[in-house]
């Protein structure tokens, strides 16, 4: 049990260290779309490293609270929803997963600890947020519209 626990606490505090690449929801959902094409653009090296093993574990997400925020968010039409005590949620889709850190996502959170996340294509736009629920298998909620900016994804 004591190797166990040892794991366990190397692991979140590698987990704690990590720093979470967010891309808005819409990117993610063309990967289930028919007409999208996988082999293209900034997915192609994910896909490529790791098609075999996509489909070994279902998507899974987490809810974080923004706990800080650079100005650099409020400028980007997706990002600006990253604001202090905003929730968000953000699915771990299967092709985000990173085999060498055990089929996860980089920088998927310790629950109740502050980690550190940025949003991908939005210069200076940077933060930390907490998780406070998760990681749960299932997908962000997409029925409220207004909730549909605060989905996003890990990459």
């Amino acid at each position: 049990a004591e190797i166990c626990r040892q794991n366990i606490v190397d692991e979140q505090s590698e987990e704690k260290n990590e720093k979470a690449r967010l891309l808005p929801l819409e990117f993610g959902r063309y990967r289930t779309m028919k007409k999208f094409d996988p082999w293209k653009g900034i997915l192609k090296n994910l896909y490529d490293k790791y098609f075999n093993e996509i489909f070994t574990r279902t998507t899974y997400s987490g809810s974080f609270r923004i706990l800080s925020t650079h100005h650099g968010c409020e400028q980007s039409d997706w990002a600006n929803v990253l604001k202090v005590n905003t929730t968000v949620c953000v699915e771990c889709q299967p092709v985000a997963m990173n085999r060498e850190i055990g089929m996860r996502c980089l920088g998927h959170g310790v629950y109740n600890t502050e980690t550190k996340w940025k949003a991908v294509d939005v210069p200076h736009c940077h933060g930390t947020w907490e998780l406070i629920e998760g990681h749960k298998p299932e997908v962000c909620n997409y029925n409220n519209e207004n909730e549909d900016k605060k989905n996003l994804i890990f990459l």
